[in-house]
Protein backbone atom coordinates (compact mmCIF):
# COMPACT_ATOMS: atom_id res chain seq x y z
CA UNK A 1 0.00 0.00 0.00
CA UNK A 2 1.45 3.47 -1.15
CA UNK A 3 0.82 5.76 1.39
CA UNK A 4 1.56 9.68 1.40
CA UNK A 5 1.17 13.17 3.36
CA UNK A 6 1.53 15.26 0.48
CA UNK A 7 -1.51 18.60 0.30
CA UNK A 8 -2.50 17.09 -3.45
CA UNK A 9 -2.26 14.04 -4.95
CA UNK A 10 -0.14 14.15 -7.90
CA UNK A 11 -0.46 11.83 -10.89
CA UNK A 12 2.81 9.83 -10.68
CA UNK A 13 4.06 6.48 -10.27
CA UNK A 14 6.83 5.54 -7.85
CA UNK A 15 8.57 1.36 -8.06
CA UNK A 16 9.22 -0.52 -5.15
CA UNK A 17 12.30 -2.96 -4.20
CA UNK A 18 11.29 -5.79 -1.16
CA UNK A 19 14.52 -7.22 0.39
CA UNK A 20 14.67 -9.63 3.46
CA UNK A 21 17.00 -10.56 5.98
CA UNK A 22 16.79 -13.81 7.90
CA UNK A 23 19.00 -14.11 10.84
CA UNK A 24 18.40 -16.84 13.53
CA UNK A 25 19.55 -16.95 17.60
CA UNK A 26 20.22 -20.34 19.01
CA UNK A 27 18.21 -20.83 22.32
CA UNK A 28 20.90 -22.16 23.61
CA UNK A 29 24.34 -23.21 21.24
CA UNK A 30 24.89 -24.28 17.57
CA UNK A 31 22.76 -23.46 15.18
CA UNK A 32 24.79 -21.54 12.73
CA UNK A 33 24.00 -22.94 9.53
CA UNK A 34 20.07 -23.27 10.22
CA UNK A 35 19.36 -19.70 7.38
CA UNK A 36 22.37 -21.02 4.99
CA UNK A 37 21.89 -24.41 5.10
CA UNK A 38 17.88 -25.59 6.24
CA UNK A 39 16.17 -22.60 6.09
CA UNK A 40 14.42 -20.74 2.84
CA UNK A 41 12.78 -17.10 3.06
CA UNK A 42 11.90 -15.31 -0.15
CA UNK A 43 9.62 -13.08 -1.35
CA UNK A 44 6.95 -13.53 -4.02
CA UNK A 45 6.91 -10.41 -5.75
CA UNK A 46 10.27 -8.59 -4.88
CA UNK A 47 9.61 -5.74 -7.08
CA UNK A 48 6.52 -3.48 -8.01
CA UNK A 49 5.89 -1.26 -10.80
CA UNK A 50 3.87 1.49 -11.52
CA UNK A 51 2.56 1.88 -8.05
CA UNK A 52 0.31 5.59 -7.46
CA UNK A 53 -0.54 6.69 -4.00
CA UNK A 54 -3.56 4.87 -2.75
CA UNK A 55 -2.55 1.05 -4.55
CA UNK A 56 -2.62 -1.87 -2.73
CA UNK A 57 -0.55 -4.40 -4.50
CA UNK A 58 -0.19 -8.19 -2.70
CA UNK A 59 3.18 -9.98 -2.23
CA UNK A 60 4.07 -13.27 0.43
CA UNK A 61 6.73 -13.61 2.17
CA UNK A 62 7.73 -17.44 2.09
CA UNK A 63 9.23 -19.29 5.17
CA UNK A 64 10.29 -22.94 4.53
CA UNK A 65 11.77 -24.57 7.75
CA UNK A 66 14.13 -28.03 7.22
CA UNK A 67 13.46 -30.51 5.05
CA UNK A 68 14.45 -33.93 6.08
CA UNK A 69 16.73 -35.65 4.06
CA UNK A 70 19.51 -38.71 4.82
CA UNK A 71 21.70 -35.82 5.69
CA UNK A 72 19.14 -32.84 6.76
CA UNK A 73 16.98 -34.11 10.23
CA UNK A 74 13.17 -32.65 9.50
CA UNK A 75 13.51 -30.79 12.75
CA UNK A 76 14.45 -27.25 13.25
CA UNK A 77 16.86 -25.75 15.72
CA UNK A 78 15.41 -24.15 18.65
CA UNK A 79 15.27 -20.49 18.66
CA UNK A 80 14.90 -17.54 17.35
CA UNK A 81 14.42 -16.96 13.81
CA UNK A 82 14.27 -12.72 12.71
CA UNK A 83 13.26 -11.66 9.44
CA UNK A 84 13.09 -8.35 8.29
CA UNK A 85 11.42 -6.97 5.43
CA UNK A 86 12.40 -3.77 3.66
CA UNK A 87 10.64 -1.86 0.78
CA UNK A 88 12.85 0.34 -0.67
CA UNK A 89 10.64 2.59 -3.02
CA UNK A 90 11.78 4.74 -6.31
CA UNK A 91 10.16 8.11 -7.31
CA UNK A 92 9.19 8.80 -10.94
CA UNK A 93 10.10 12.39 -12.18
CA UNK A 94 7.07 14.18 -11.06
CA UNK A 95 7.85 13.74 -7.48
CA UNK A 96 11.25 14.08 -7.45
CA UNK A 97 10.86 17.82 -9.63
CA UNK A 98 8.17 18.35 -6.81
CA UNK A 99 11.04 17.84 -4.08
CA UNK A 100 9.12 14.84 -2.65
CA UNK A 101 11.31 12.58 -0.65
CA UNK A 102 10.52 8.52 -0.11
CA UNK A 103 11.59 6.97 3.05
CA UNK A 104 12.43 3.04 3.15
CA UNK A 105 9.99 0.75 5.61
CA UNK A 106 11.45 -1.88 7.79
CA UNK A 107 8.73 -4.47 9.31
CA UNK A 108 10.22 -7.36 11.39
CA UNK A 109 8.59 -11.08 11.69
CA UNK A 110 10.18 -13.48 14.75
CA UNK A 111 9.41 -17.11 14.36
CA UNK A 112 10.26 -18.65 17.47
CA UNK A 113 11.02 -22.65 17.38
CA UNK A 114 9.88 -23.61 20.79
CA UNK A 115 12.50 -26.80 22.46
CA UNK A 116 11.52 -30.17 22.16
CA UNK A 117 12.70 -32.48 24.57
CA UNK A 118 14.37 -36.22 22.75
CA UNK A 119 16.94 -38.21 23.73
CA UNK A 120 16.67 -42.02 24.36
CA UNK A 121 19.18 -44.57 24.67
CA UNK A 122 20.66 -46.46 21.72
CA UNK A 123 19.58 -49.80 21.14
CA UNK A 124 22.07 -52.69 22.57
CA UNK A 125 20.15 -55.61 21.57
CA UNK A 126 19.90 -58.73 24.58
CA UNK A 127 22.80 -58.56 27.17
CA UNK A 128 23.65 -61.59 28.73
CA UNK A 129 24.19 -61.65 32.09
CA UNK A 130 25.27 -64.67 34.57
CA UNK A 131 23.94 -65.34 37.82
CA UNK A 132 25.59 -63.67 40.55
CA UNK A 133 28.06 -61.90 38.81
CA UNK A 134 28.59 -58.15 38.35
CA UNK A 135 28.62 -57.49 34.40
CA UNK A 136 29.34 -54.29 33.22
CA UNK A 137 26.38 -53.22 30.25
CA UNK A 138 28.07 -49.48 28.11
CA UNK A 139 25.08 -47.61 27.36
CA UNK A 140 25.05 -44.35 24.97
CA UNK A 141 22.88 -41.65 24.85
CA UNK A 142 21.64 -39.61 21.85
CA UNK A 143 20.11 -35.99 22.31
CA UNK A 144 16.92 -36.19 19.66
CA UNK A 145 15.70 -33.23 20.69
CA UNK A 146 16.27 -29.72 18.85
CA UNK A 147 17.87 -27.98 21.78
CA UNK A 148 20.68 -28.69 24.31
CA UNK A 149 19.75 -30.74 27.23
CA UNK A 150 20.34 -32.08 30.49
CA UNK A 151 19.56 -35.56 31.64
CA UNK A 152 18.97 -37.61 34.61
CA UNK A 153 18.81 -41.92 33.66
CA UNK A 154 17.23 -43.92 36.16
CA UNK A 155 16.90 -48.37 36.37
CA UNK A 156 13.29 -48.92 37.32
CA UNK A 157 11.62 -52.26 38.08
CA UNK A 158 14.73 -54.06 39.28
CA UNK A 159 13.93 -57.60 40.21
CA UNK A 160 14.67 -58.09 43.85
CA UNK A 161 17.51 -59.29 45.23
CA UNK A 162 18.99 -57.61 42.35
CA UNK A 163 21.68 -54.36 41.98
CA UNK A 164 22.00 -52.04 39.68
CA UNK A 165 24.24 -49.23 39.87
CA UNK A 166 26.05 -46.84 36.89
CA UNK A 167 30.01 -48.45 37.99
CA UNK A 168 32.01 -45.45 38.78
CA UNK A 169 30.18 -43.34 35.84
CA UNK A 170 26.82 -40.90 36.41
CA UNK A 171 23.58 -41.19 35.63
CA UNK A 172 23.20 -37.60 35.14
CA UNK A 173 24.19 -35.89 31.69
CA UNK A 174 24.42 -32.53 31.33
CA UNK A 175 24.49 -30.08 28.66
CA UNK A 176 24.40 -32.54 25.84
CA UNK A 177 23.69 -30.65 22.27
CA UNK A 178 21.37 -31.47 19.98
CA UNK A 179 21.97 -33.54 16.81
CA UNK A 180 21.23 -30.48 14.72
CA UNK A 181 22.86 -27.87 16.61
CA UNK A 182 26.47 -28.84 14.54
CA UNK A 183 24.48 -29.05 11.47
CA UNK A 184 25.47 -30.10 8.49
CA UNK A 185 28.54 -32.12 10.06
CA UNK A 186 27.95 -35.51 10.97
CA UNK A 187 29.79 -36.36 14.40
CA UNK A 188 28.90 -37.98 17.76
CA UNK A 189 28.83 -34.70 19.28
CA UNK A 190 25.06 -35.34 20.69
CA UNK A 191 25.54 -38.73 21.93
CA UNK A 192 27.11 -39.53 25.42
CA UNK A 193 29.06 -42.88 25.59
CA UNK A 194 29.92 -42.79 28.84
CA UNK A 195 27.16 -44.67 30.13
CA UNK A 196 28.07 -47.81 32.18
CA UNK A 197 25.52 -50.08 34.02
CA UNK A 198 26.14 -52.44 36.55
CA UNK A 199 24.43 -55.07 36.70
CA UNK A 200 24.41 -57.93 39.57
CA UNK A 201 21.89 -60.65 39.40
CA UNK A 202 20.98 -62.75 43.20
CA UNK A 203 21.73 -66.22 43.73
CA UNK A 204 18.58 -67.66 42.57
CA UNK A 205 17.80 -65.38 39.51
CA UNK A 206 16.43 -68.24 36.96
CA UNK A 207 17.67 -68.89 33.70
CA UNK A 208 15.76 -67.21 31.01
CA UNK A 209 13.86 -69.65 28.65
CA UNK A 210 13.57 -68.42 24.81
CA UNK A 211 12.88 -65.01 24.64
CA UNK A 212 11.34 -64.63 27.66
CA UNK A 213 13.82 -61.64 28.61
CA UNK A 214 13.86 -59.88 32.22
CA UNK A 215 13.13 -55.99 30.88
CA UNK A 216 14.94 -53.78 32.80
CA UNK A 217 13.25 -50.04 32.01
CA UNK A 218 15.97 -47.31 31.67
CA UNK A 219 13.78 -44.12 32.17
CA UNK A 220 15.30 -40.90 30.82
CA UNK A 221 14.11 -37.83 32.34
CA UNK A 222 14.97 -34.25 32.02
CA UNK A 223 17.21 -33.16 34.43
CA UNK A 224 15.64 -29.65 34.97
CA UNK A 225 11.84 -30.64 35.23
CA UNK A 226 11.57 -33.85 35.53
CA UNK A 227 9.88 -35.05 32.90
CA UNK A 228 9.81 -38.50 31.37
CA UNK A 229 11.36 -38.55 27.90
CA UNK A 230 11.56 -41.60 27.13
CA UNK A 231 12.11 -44.98 28.19
CA UNK A 232 14.62 -47.97 27.07
CA UNK A 233 13.15 -51.44 27.77
CA UNK A 234 16.88 -53.41 27.96
CA UNK A 235 16.55 -56.87 27.65
CA UNK A 236 18.44 -59.05 29.62
CA UNK A 237 18.91 -62.92 29.12
CA UNK A 238 20.51 -64.63 32.59
CA UNK A 239 22.35 -67.31 31.42
CA UNK A 240 22.22 -70.63 32.66
CA UNK A 241 23.92 -71.34 35.94
CA UNK A 242 24.29 -75.13 37.07
CA UNK A 243 25.22 -76.47 40.47
CA UNK A 244 24.82 -78.68 43.06
CA UNK A 245 25.10 -79.43 46.85
CA UNK A 246 25.37 -82.38 49.07
CA UNK A 247 24.36 -82.72 52.66
CA UNK A 248 26.23 -84.20 54.63
CA UNK A 249 29.46 -83.57 53.03
CA UNK A 250 31.30 -86.29 55.28
CA UNK A 251 29.60 -89.17 57.32
CA UNK A 252 30.83 -92.64 58.91
CA UNK A 253 29.75 -96.06 59.01
CA UNK A 254 30.70 -98.69 61.22
CA UNK A 255 29.60 -102.08 60.13
CA UNK A 256 29.87 -105.94 61.96
CA UNK A 257 31.73 -108.57 59.15
CA UNK A 258 27.70 -110.18 59.22
CA UNK A 259 25.83 -107.12 58.43
CA UNK A 260 23.65 -106.98 55.30
CA UNK A 261 21.69 -104.06 55.90
CA UNK A 262 23.41 -100.87 56.80
CA UNK A 263 22.62 -97.51 54.24
CA UNK A 264 23.91 -94.05 54.07
CA UNK A 265 21.55 -91.71 52.62
CA UNK A 266 22.71 -87.52 50.91
CA UNK A 267 20.49 -85.25 49.68
CA UNK A 268 21.46 -83.70 46.33
CA UNK A 269 19.80 -80.19 46.07
CA UNK A 270 19.54 -78.29 42.44
CA UNK A 271 21.27 -75.01 43.79
CA UNK A 272 21.85 -73.63 40.17
CA UNK A 273 19.19 -71.77 37.99
CA UNK A 274 18.09 -74.06 35.72
CA UNK A 275 16.80 -77.61 35.56
CA UNK A 276 19.37 -79.93 35.56
CA UNK A 277 19.61 -83.73 34.94
CA UNK A 278 22.62 -85.23 37.34
CA UNK A 279 23.93 -88.30 37.21
CA UNK A 280 25.72 -90.24 40.38
CA UNK A 281 28.94 -92.15 40.56
CA UNK A 282 31.52 -93.64 42.89
CA UNK A 283 35.08 -93.48 43.61
CA UNK A 284 36.43 -96.98 45.69
CA UNK A 285 40.01 -96.54 44.54
CA UNK A 286 39.76 -96.21 48.43
CA UNK A 287 37.54 -99.14 49.37
CA UNK A 288 39.41 -102.17 48.63
CA UNK A 289 37.60 -104.69 51.15
CA UNK A 290 34.03 -102.98 51.43
CA UNK A 291 31.31 -103.10 48.93
CA UNK A 292 29.50 -99.66 48.06
CA UNK A 293 26.44 -100.29 45.70
CA UNK A 294 24.17 -96.71 44.76
CA UNK A 295 20.43 -98.23 46.27
CA UNK A 296 18.87 -95.57 44.44
CA UNK A 297 18.35 -93.86 40.90
CA UNK A 298 21.66 -93.56 39.11
CA UNK A 299 20.17 -90.34 37.72
CA UNK A 300 17.34 -87.74 37.86
CA UNK A 301 16.15 -84.47 37.22
CA UNK A 302 16.08 -81.65 39.03
CA UNK A 303 14.13 -78.51 38.90
CA UNK A 304 16.19 -75.40 40.54
CA UNK A 305 16.00 -75.45 44.19
CA UNK A 306 14.31 -79.24 44.69
CA UNK A 307 16.12 -81.99 45.92
CA UNK A 308 16.62 -85.63 45.79
CA UNK A 309 18.15 -88.25 48.15
CA UNK A 310 20.64 -90.90 47.24
CA UNK A 311 21.06 -94.06 49.05
CA UNK A 312 23.94 -96.34 49.55
CA UNK A 313 24.41 -99.78 50.37
CA UNK A 314 27.28 -100.92 52.30
CA UNK A 315 28.55 -104.24 52.94
CA UNK A 316 31.77 -105.56 54.37
CA UNK A 317 33.90 -108.59 52.44
CA UNK A 318 35.82 -110.98 54.40
CA UNK A 319 38.99 -109.13 53.66
CA UNK A 320 37.87 -106.19 55.65
CA UNK A 321 39.96 -105.05 58.36
CA UNK A 322 39.04 -103.40 61.80
CA UNK A 323 42.37 -101.14 61.27
CA UNK A 324 41.68 -99.94 57.97
CA UNK A 325 38.77 -97.05 57.27
CA UNK A 326 37.22 -97.74 53.84
CA UNK A 327 36.28 -94.36 52.18
CA UNK A 328 33.93 -93.90 48.94
CA UNK A 329 33.75 -90.49 47.42
CA UNK A 330 29.93 -90.21 45.94
CA UNK A 331 29.94 -87.99 42.76
CA UNK A 332 26.89 -85.73 41.34
CA UNK A 333 27.70 -84.61 37.88
CA UNK A 334 26.07 -82.93 35.23
CA UNK A 335 26.51 -84.20 31.42
CA UNK A 336 28.35 -80.85 30.40
CA UNK A 337 30.75 -81.52 33.18
CA UNK A 338 29.99 -77.93 35.33
CA UNK A 339 28.54 -79.68 37.94
CA UNK A 340 31.37 -81.95 40.34
CA UNK A 341 30.18 -82.02 43.47
CA UNK A 342 31.60 -85.09 45.86
CA UNK A 343 30.49 -86.14 49.60
CA UNK A 344 32.34 -88.96 51.39
CA UNK A 345 31.19 -92.07 53.24
CA UNK A 346 34.10 -93.48 55.41
CA UNK A 347 33.27 -97.17 56.71
CA UNK A 348 35.04 -99.26 58.66
CA UNK A 349 34.60 -102.38 60.85
CA UNK A 350 34.03 -102.99 64.56
CA UNK A 351 37.25 -103.64 66.21
CA UNK A 352 37.18 -107.72 66.92
CA UNK A 353 40.59 -108.61 68.89
CA UNK A 354 40.41 -112.21 68.40
CA UNK A 355 43.56 -114.17 69.59
CA UNK A 356 43.81 -118.05 69.94
CA UNK A 357 46.88 -119.61 71.78
CA UNK A 358 47.21 -123.73 71.05
CA UNK A 359 49.41 -126.12 71.90
CA UNK A 360 50.09 -129.69 73.28
CA UNK A 361 47.46 -130.39 76.41
CA UNK A 362 50.25 -132.91 77.46
CA UNK A 363 54.17 -132.69 77.91
CA UNK A 364 56.12 -135.09 79.39
CA UNK A 365 58.97 -134.05 81.77
CA UNK A 366 62.12 -135.70 83.70
CA UNK A 367 62.94 -134.84 86.41
CA UNK A 368 66.14 -132.69 87.00
CA UNK A 369 66.07 -132.07 82.84
CA UNK A 370 64.32 -129.18 80.89
CA UNK A 371 61.22 -129.36 78.75
CA UNK A 372 60.46 -127.64 75.59
CA UNK A 373 57.03 -126.44 75.08
CA UNK A 374 55.79 -125.11 71.73
CA UNK A 375 52.38 -123.62 70.93
CA UNK A 376 50.83 -121.36 68.33
CA UNK A 377 49.27 -118.01 68.56
CA UNK A 378 46.71 -117.01 65.73
CA UNK A 379 45.09 -113.81 65.28
CA UNK A 380 41.26 -114.61 64.13
CA UNK A 381 39.97 -111.09 64.95
CA UNK A 382 40.18 -107.97 62.22
CA UNK A 383 42.66 -105.78 63.02
CA UNK A 384 46.72 -105.51 63.58
CA UNK A 385 47.02 -107.25 67.21
CA UNK A 386 50.10 -106.50 69.57
CA UNK A 387 50.21 -109.30 72.30
CA UNK A 388 52.08 -110.77 75.36
CA UNK A 389 52.34 -114.45 76.05
CA UNK A 390 53.32 -114.91 80.02
CA UNK A 391 54.03 -118.40 81.52
CA UNK A 392 52.29 -118.92 85.24
CA UNK A 393 52.15 -121.98 87.57
CA UNK A 394 48.70 -121.33 88.99
CA UNK A 395 48.96 -123.19 92.57
CA UNK A 396 52.80 -123.90 92.61
CA UNK A 397 53.31 -119.94 92.07
CA UNK A 398 55.60 -119.27 94.97
CA UNK A 399 57.53 -122.58 94.63
CA UNK A 400 60.77 -121.47 92.80
CA UNK A 401 61.79 -124.78 91.79
CA UNK A 402 59.70 -125.06 88.64
CA UNK A 403 60.94 -121.56 86.49
CA UNK A 404 61.33 -120.77 82.70
CA UNK A 405 63.62 -119.22 80.40
CA UNK A 406 61.52 -116.19 79.44
CA UNK A 407 58.71 -114.47 81.59
CA UNK A 408 56.64 -113.17 79.08
CA UNK A 409 57.54 -113.17 75.16
CA UNK A 410 56.05 -110.39 72.57
CA UNK A 411 54.40 -110.94 69.05
CA UNK A 412 52.69 -108.39 66.62
CA UNK A 413 50.51 -110.55 64.58
CA UNK A 414 48.72 -109.27 61.61
CA UNK A 415 45.07 -110.55 60.75
CA UNK A 416 44.35 -114.12 60.18
CA UNK A 417 48.50 -114.49 60.81
CA UNK A 418 49.87 -117.73 63.29
CA UNK A 419 53.02 -117.61 64.86
CA UNK A 420 55.06 -120.15 66.97
CA UNK A 421 56.25 -120.12 70.09
CA UNK A 422 58.09 -121.92 72.60
CA UNK A 423 59.28 -121.92 76.37
CA UNK A 424 61.67 -124.13 78.45
CA UNK A 425 60.71 -125.33 81.46
CA UNK A 426 63.74 -126.53 83.91
CA UNK A 427 62.26 -129.52 85.93
CA UNK A 428 63.22 -129.76 89.51
CA UNK A 429 65.37 -132.80 90.11
CA UNK A 430 64.70 -135.54 92.74
CA UNK A 431 65.58 -135.20 96.06
CA UNK A 432 63.75 -131.28 96.59
CA UNK A 433 60.47 -130.16 98.26
CA UNK A 434 58.93 -131.68 95.02
CA UNK A 435 58.05 -135.44 95.29
CA UNK A 436 57.95 -135.53 91.39
CA UNK A 437 56.25 -139.16 91.63
CA UNK A 438 55.84 -140.62 88.38
CA UNK A 439 52.46 -139.65 86.61
CA UNK A 440 52.25 -136.42 88.78
CA UNK A 441 51.06 -134.02 86.79
CA UNK A 442 51.90 -129.89 87.18
CA UNK A 443 50.42 -127.44 85.22
CA UNK A 444 51.71 -124.64 83.44
CA UNK A 445 49.21 -121.92 82.31
CA UNK A 446 50.09 -119.94 79.18
CA UNK A 447 48.09 -116.39 79.24
CA UNK A 448 47.67 -113.97 75.93
CA UNK A 449 47.42 -110.46 76.83
CA UNK A 450 46.86 -107.38 74.64
CA UNK A 451 49.66 -104.56 75.21
CA UNK A 452 46.63 -102.01 76.15
CA UNK A 453 46.92 -100.51 79.57
CA UNK A 454 45.84 -102.36 81.97
CA UNK A 455 46.17 -104.94 79.34
CA UNK A 456 42.99 -107.37 78.24
CA UNK A 457 43.33 -111.35 78.64
CA UNK A 458 42.49 -112.71 75.08
CA UNK A 459 43.17 -116.13 75.96
CA UNK A 460 44.70 -118.33 77.82
CA UNK A 461 45.97 -122.40 78.13
CA UNK A 462 46.85 -125.01 80.22
CA UNK A 463 49.39 -127.69 79.87
CA UNK A 464 49.86 -130.45 81.73
CA UNK A 465 53.57 -131.29 82.36
CA UNK A 466 53.28 -135.28 83.56
CA UNK A 467 56.96 -136.31 84.98
CA UNK A 468 57.64 -139.88 84.04
CA UNK A 469 59.52 -142.82 85.54
CA UNK A 470 62.82 -142.03 86.46
CA UNK A 471 65.34 -144.68 87.44
CA UNK A 472 68.30 -143.63 90.26
CA UNK A 473 71.31 -145.60 91.43
CA UNK A 474 72.69 -144.35 94.61
CA UNK A 475 76.30 -146.01 96.06
CA UNK A 476 77.00 -145.62 99.99
CA UNK A 477 79.81 -146.00 101.50
CA UNK A 478 81.81 -145.00 98.34
CA UNK A 479 85.52 -144.24 99.53
CA UNK A 480 86.41 -140.67 97.91
CA UNK A 481 90.29 -141.66 97.94
CA UNK A 482 91.63 -144.90 97.46
CA UNK A 483 95.41 -145.68 97.19
CA UNK A 484 97.18 -149.02 95.00
CA UNK A 485 100.39 -150.36 95.02
CA UNK A 486 101.88 -151.49 92.05
CA UNK A 487 100.66 -154.88 91.09
CA UNK A 488 98.47 -154.63 94.19
CA UNK A 489 94.71 -155.18 94.13
CA UNK A 490 92.26 -153.70 96.92
CA UNK A 491 88.75 -154.21 97.63
CA UNK A 492 86.21 -152.71 99.27
CA UNK A 493 82.63 -153.39 100.44
CA UNK A 494 79.76 -150.45 99.70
Amino acid sequence: EVRHNLNSNLDDELDVDIEIDHQFLAANTGGFEEVVERWESKITQPQMFNLKPGDTQTTHLIITGPKGTSTNPNYAMAGTHTISVTLDPTLGGGYLGSNVEAESITKTIQVVVPSVLGGEITPVGVVSVPVADPTSIPLSLQNIGNDMTSYKLSATNIPEGWNVTWNGTTNLITDLSADVADFPATGAAHINQDIELLVTTNNTALQTVGEDYIILPIIVEDLATGVIISEYPLQIEVGALRNASLLPMTQNATLELQDTDVFRTIQVKNTGNSQTAFYVNFDTSDADGMIFALDSNPSFILAPDRTEVIRVAIQATSSAKADVNYTAIVLVTDASGTVNASATIVANLSKSETVMITGPTIVPVTPGKMAKVEFNVTNTGNLLQSVLITPSWGEMEENEEWTTDVSEIGMTLSINQTLAGQIVVNVPGLGGSQTLLDGAVYNLTLTVKDTSTPPKTLDTMVIQLRVGALFDLVAEGWPNVMEFSRQGTRTWDL
